[in-house]
C-alpha cells in the first residue's frame, strides 16, 4: 500500500533555478528510499528533469540517483510537494512519485 508523505521543501515548497535552461526543484526525502537504480538517504535534494529522466543531485551538486519518469500535467496546481513511497516485498521503501508543489506537474517513477 502506498503511503503519502507530505513534504514541505524549503523556500516556499519548491524553487526553480535556471540551469542551462533546465528547471531544478527542491525535494526533501524523509527516509532512505530507492528511486530508479539509486538509493537516496534522508535529506534535501535538487532534482532536474532531462527528457524522461529525473536526476537527483545531493548538497554537493553530485548526482545521487537517476530514474525514468513519466511527467503529467494536472488541471490544478499542487499546494505542496508530496512524495509517494511504497513498501517493497523485501521491506525496502521505493519512491513511486512526486507531486511538485506550486506546479501542475505530477511525476511517476517506473519500477
Amino acid at each position: 500500500m502506498t503511503r503519502f508523505l507530505t513534504i514541505l521543501a524549503v523556500s516556499g515548497m519548491f524553487a526553480g533555478l535556471a540551469c542551462a535552461g533546465t528547471k531544478t526543484y527542491h525535494v526533501n526525502v524523509p527516509e532512505k528510499v530507492v528511486v530508479g537504480s539509486g538509493l537516496l538517504k534522508p535529506g534535501e535534494y535538487r532534482m532536474r528533469i532531462e527528457d524522461k529522466t529525473a536526476v537527483f543531485l545531493d548538497e554537493d551538486s553530485k548526482e545521487a540517483a537517476k530514474a525514468h519518469v513519466d511527467v503529467t500535467t494536472e488541471a490544478k496546481k499542487f499546494e505542496r510537494t508530496e512524495v509517494r513511497i511504497a513498501k517493497e516485498p523485501d521491506n525496502s521503501e521505493r519512491m513511486t512519485g512526486i507531486d511538485l508543489g506550486g506546479t501542475k506537474l505530477k511525476l511517476m517513477f517506473s519500477n
